[in-house]
């Protein structure tokens, strides 16, 4: 009878065990959800679980983490992170801190003080390339994406910040929707055989007047939305003169950029110079001047790149459109969008 009970208990301690390591196996009932991803420096990173704090370095990168509905776990970002308003209220009143400028003297000890389980970075931003050696050694995982160039750019952008918040189903809507809005201006401006030559200062002051040219972002917006770059054999973006812009003679001219530039320089220039004043979209009062988040919709690398599209085209388009663009915008700029694309 002894043995018997022994050999009971010994089945029962044998049943525990294997129910043990199964729970072992099983994780508790729940999956590895580990993502590894490599980011845009090659660099291979992995993400055990979904993060509870982020780090943004990038305006274009905080108006990313907001459109994943991730503007919650937002610890840090640059002084020049202003879209969406959320982030400019959080800012004021504390809940996320300013980690340094976009460019220029990033704190890397108050992001490794912020403890973020992730630092989000743009690859051509040096100044925060410089850092990643100091927060890998701080045990702080970098994530570095693309400075996009055009609209396949962002959806990388939206992949690799899709596997790092473990949102990667979100990836794939924002993908969609970017791309229907970019189908939606195409079909809208499909049957216009003639395409005005634009041209787009994004800087512009008394002595200096910059174009974007051919490999830019904007260059890529500007052809979606069926106009041609009046600068398109410039590469990048390139410095231009009075008798440049006048042998380019574009049909419109859209200035942007102008934070660091001066509008109402350029306004006076085009009007009173004796070469500009003769271009065919100063007499034909084709000068637009984009201003604050409107501005950012073409200059700032992210998915508003689509409504910069949308405003291009109703530039250069404006019969196709029932809303008729002022020749300044500003913040109000959605105003002009459709409720629905």
């Amino acid at each position: 009878m002894e043995s018997k009970g022994k050999a009971l208990a010994a089945i029962a301690v044998v049943a525990l065990l294997l129910i043990a390591g199964m729970w072992v196996l099983l994780g508790s009932g729940k999956k590895d959800t580990s993502v590894t991803l490599t980011d845009a420096m090659g660099r291979e990173v992995t993400v055990a679980t979904k993060p509870d704090s982020v780090v943004s370095c990038s305006p274009a990168i905080t108006e990313m983490i907001y459109s994943f509905g991730a503007g919650d776990i937002l610890l840090g970002c640059t002084s020049y992170c202003d879209y969406p308003s959320q982030v400019v209220s959080a800012k004021e009143n504390g809940t996320v801190k300013v980690i340094g400028n976009f460019y220029t003297n990033l704190n890397t000890e108050m992001i490794i003080g912020l403890s973020p389980d992730i630092v989000f970075m743009e690859e051509s931003v040096e100044n925060s390339i410089q850092q990643i050696s100091k927060l890998d050694d701080a045990g702080i995982k970098v994530v570095v994406l693309k400075t996009a160039s055009g609209f396949e750019a962002i959806n990388d952008n939206f992949d690799l910040m899709g596997k790092a918040l473990h949102l990667e189903s979100k990836a794939s809507q924002l993908s969609q929707n970017m791309d229907l809005k970019l189908k939606s201006v195409a079909t809208k401006v499909a049957g216009e055989t003639v395409k005005p030559s634009v041209m787009i200062a994004v800087y512009w002051n008394s002595n200096s007047i910059w174009v974007a040219g051919n490999g830019t972002s904007i260059d890529e917006i500007l052809a979606s939305a069926g106009g041609n770059n009046a600068f398109h054999s410039s590469n990048s973006y390139d410095q231009v003169n009075a008798e440049d812009i006048l042998a380019a003679d574009p049909d419109i001219i859209v200035l942007c950029g102008m934070a660091l530039g001066n509008a109402d320089v350029a306004l006076s220039q085009l009007q009173n110079d004796p070469v500009l004043k003769d271009l065919n979209a100063v007499k034909n009062g084709k000068v637009y001047v984009l201003l604050d988040q409107s501005e950012n919709t073409l200059v700032r690398q992210g998915e508003r790149m689509v409504e910069g599209a949308y405003l291009l085209a109703m530039i250069m388009y404006p019969e196709l459109f029932t809303k008729t663009l002022p020749k300044t915008l500003y913040d109000d700029y959605k105003s002009y969008l459709p409720s629905t694309w």
